[in-house]
């Protein structure tokens, strides 16, 4: 729910699917605040689920990073700002493998690891357990790939993918 700054969980067992029953980024399911905070977001763009369907990562497109949620609806790692969940710049500390400007999908292979199209440094980062990417491609397509379903993109790096799913 991009505009509401939010991502809602829809539990698909649950008696009235049409009611949200989790929010990130929200203190509750009304509030519409923007901001860059660990349970905030500035622009929420994509979002994927581990395999275990126990972790949620979402990209905050505005606010140059990417939060991980681990079973709490505060982020407990964010990607792209040099662990700093309060600061937003792009390509903090330069362009590199802890750096992000305008993360616009993400995706999860079947081994977890987080897949990352950095729209405006034109490359797709693959990070393997930590916050630093552990491979880049860089490609005049990355721009356009930020517009398909995540899980392709993660085919560039020869992993397959699952439980990889989009909020647009």
């Amino acid at each position: 729910d991009r505009a509401n700054h939010r991502v809602l969980y829809y539990p698909a067992n649950r008696i009235d699917p049409g009611v949200a029953s989790v929010v990130f980024g929200q203190p509750d399911m009304s509030s519409r605040i923007q901001a860059v905070a660990p349970d905030r977001f500035f622009d929420p763009y994509s979002a994927a689920v581990s395999p275990a369907g126990n972790i949620l990562y979402v990209t905050d497109f505005g606010a140059n990073r990417v939060l991980r949620f681990n079973g709490s609806s505060s982020a407990d790692q964010v990607y792209g700002q040099m662990g700093r969940f309060t600061t937003s710049t792009a390509n903090k500390g330069g362009v590199s493998g802890t750096s992000l400007s305008g993360p616009s999908s993400v995706a999860l292979d079947a081994f977890g690891r987080l897949f990352v199209i950095d729209y405006f440094n034109n490359r797709i980062l693959k990070f393997s357990g930590s916050t630093t990417a552990t491979k880049s491609a860089s490609t005049s397509t990355a721009s356009r790939m930020s517009r398909c379903y995540p899980s392709h993109f993660a085919a560039r790096f020869g992993a397959p993918s699952r439980g990889s799913t989009t909020t647009r």
